[in-house]
């Protein structure tokens, strides 16, 4: 809800705007207590694909679930979830990066953009217009964010 609100906020300035909008927090992780040390990979990269494909599905999961799934601290996530409401439906998973250092917390980073528009077909004047990251300056730089992602998903951590 919140995420869409932004949206609409952003939608609703008169001029046209490139907007960034962070999600925060950790992935799965617990810090104190007789589960400290808790890490849940094939949750963090589940949750990771849904939040580019089917977001809906994460915000029916109750809190109790992530924490259960992710440790206490893996409630962060939902935060993940504000930033992707505030994007269209359909988005395009531009990177990706997922790794467990030595600190005891999954780290992750996504960077998603909403799908571009067929030709002929622009937003009405005054529309604000939101990405989950800077506008990328020219395709060379949107090239070698692919070229990492793929490099990434090809040595498996994706």
């Amino acid at each position: 809800m919140l995420g869409k609100a932004i949206r609409k906020a952003v939608e609703s300035y008169p001029e046209d705007l490139n907007v960034v909008i962070f999600g925060t927090g950790g992935l799965s992780h617990q810090i104190s207590g007789p589960r400290a040390g808790l890490i849940n990979s094939k949750w963090d990269k589940s949750f990771l694909d849904n939040l580019t494909r089917d977001p809906k599905k994460l915000t029916r999961i109750p809190h109790i679930e992530y924490m259960r799934e992710a440790g206490a601290e893996g409630i962060e996530m939902v935060m993940w979830l504000i930033m992707r409401g505030a994007l269209d439906d359909k988005v395009d998973e531009v990177y990706r990066f997922y790794t467990v250092p030595a600190s005891n917390t999954a780290v992750g980073h996504i960077i998603l953009e909403n799908r571009r528009k067929a030709a002929g077909r622009s937003r009405p004047a005054g529309r604000g217009k939101t990405t989950s990251k800077s506008k990328l300056a020219g395709k060379s730089k949107q090239a070698a964010a692919r070229k990492t992602t793929q490099r990434i998903a090809s040595k498996g951590t994706r």
